[in-house]
């Protein structure tokens, strides 16, 4: 039997053996991650590297969360699996000082080795001390509600943080501390203040919504000059003036760079959101357990061959699931309006996708050397995605049963929050194939995922 009969099912007879190969076992290899995936969630053992290595942190069991408003206003009710309980309620609004109109949320880790510890609480001071000198203490007494996650009860690292901010005249409250846990215990917080936050500070405009920031002490588990330059550089952005107060109430979500081809997040998950926005979120210690769900539904109609996987690595990262998910839950709602920094650097043609390009500005400058006004400010994504793969680039089915790409997106929507971006949102125009996915869900509806995935993997087959 020659190659072209032994292969004609799905290729012309003009395309390579090796990409025929590919194409015969890439079935096999996703029937096989595919089963990894269902048997890490039914059996929690973990063979895929979802969970956080660094923490002994057990599942509990399934129970029911409330998967957020639908578009017609109902609130849907699932089971999803939990890493950890709700922690104890803590009165926000009773220690939030009057002059404070955008309060900030801190996430710190401190280590189990001496050697660690201070080296992580060298990152809160350096932290501390650029906001005290930030444009955040402009017009407003900085309110700082911090949470404390390491083995101990974390007292010393406490009463040291306490003092550093005195000394700043900083109004710093602990939220509480926990042996193990992870970020989305604090933003957790954050989740809860907004949904308590229903009336505004005096001080803020009428029009004006209340704004959260969110940071952590950033390379207090991995050292590197990286996260150095990486973490000034986010300091720099949620401190930036137009970050806090954007023009004209222009974007509900800010950061220093806001990456949309693998999901829609903050690059190193520091940002300000306005409360308004963060209601709407699914609960963050929910988010893991529905974004598992979302994976297990894709890599199930991968298999299937009705979408298809091609930009990214099939791995955690590009999922965001097990430890991730905490970096990606903050711009997972459709309504995200995002702003950020990313006009500060100019994509280079070689690099495989824009968050590379941000890493190597990050990596090639010096904070010290750049201050914050030399950030420039603008409605994100700034750079147009690119896509390396030259098929899906130059191929419209390719492109629209492409899960990285809108096909994901609105899975992952119409999965978490039962809703799409209105007609007006920037992601129609960002997206390749934007307009057909908009004109699709007007006549279809949640339909429209599979009138146009199924329609597209239909005419692959002919081609």
């Amino acid at each position: 039997m020659n190659n072209d009969s032994f292969f004609k099912f799905r290729y012309e007879s003009g395309k390579s053996v090796s990409k025929r190969i590919r194409r015969l076992f890439e079935p096999l290899v996703l029937s096989l991650m595919t089963s990894l995936v269902l048997f890490n969630s039914l059996f929690q053992i973990d063979i895929l590297g979802l969970e956080d290595h660094s923490m002994n942190v057990p599942l509990i069991p399934l129970q029911e969360a409330n998967l957020g408003p639908s578009q017609h206003g109902s609130h849907q009710r699932i089971a999803v699996k939990r890493r950890f309980s709700d922690p104890q309620s803590f009165d926000f609004h009773a220690k939030l000082h009057a002059d404070t109109s955008v309060p900030f949320f801190y996430h710190i880790y401190i280590p189990e080795s001496s050697k660690e510890q201070a080296e992580a609480m060298r990152i809160v001071q350096e932290q501390l001390n650029a906001l005290a000198a930030s444009n955040a203490t402009t017009n407003q007494i900085v309110t700082v509600f911090y949470q404390t996650i390491g083995p101990g009860n974390g007292s010393d690292e406490q009463i040291l943080i306490t003092e550093l901010c005195q000394e700043r005249n900083i109004r710093c409250h602990l939220m509480g501390h926990f042996a193990d846990g992870r970020e989305e215990l604090t933003t957790h917080r954050v989740y809860e203040f907004c949904r308590a936050d229903s009336s505004r500070n005096e001080n803020l405009p009428k029009s004006a919504p209340r704004r959260v920031v969110y940071m952590h002490n950033k390379g207090s588990h991995h050292y590197s000059e990286l996260n150095e330059r990486w973490r000034r550089k986010m300091m720099q952005a949620v401190t930036h003036k137009q970050c806090l107060d954007p023009p004209e109430l222009t974007c509900n979500f800010c950061s220093l760079f806001l990456t949309a081809e693998r999901g829609i997040f903050s690059a190193g998950n520091f940002w300000v959101a306005s409360c308004p926005y963060i209601q709407k979120l699914v609960p963050p210690l929910e988010y893991e357990g529905h974004m598992e769900r979302v994976v297990k539904d894709a890599l199930y109609m991968n298999l299937e061959q009705k979408i298809t996987m091609n930009l990214h690595k099939h791995w955690p990262p590009s999922f965001g699931i097990g430890r991730y998910a905490a970096e990606n839950w903050a711009g997972s709602h459709p309504d995200i309006v995002p702003c950020d920094f990313s006009d500060s650097f100019v994509p280079q043609p070689t690099a495989a996708d824009n968050t590379l390009d941000f890493l190597s500005w990050v990596n090639q400058t010096r904070t010290t050397a750049d201050p914050a006004w030399s950030l420039r400010w603008s409605l994100a994504p700034k750079h147009p995605i690119k896509l390396p793969d030259r098929q899906v680039r130059t191929n419209e089915r390719m492109r629209l049963t492409e899960y990285f790409l809108l096909a994901g997106h609105i899975l992952r929507w119409y999965e978490l929050y039962d809703n799409v971006p209105g007609n007006d949102s920037w992601v129609w125009a960002y997206y390749p194939d934007g307009r057909k996915w908009r004109n699709a869900i007007e006549q279809y509806g949640r339909n429209a995922l599979k009138e146009l995935t199924e329609g597209a993997h239909a005419g692959l087959e002919h081609e």
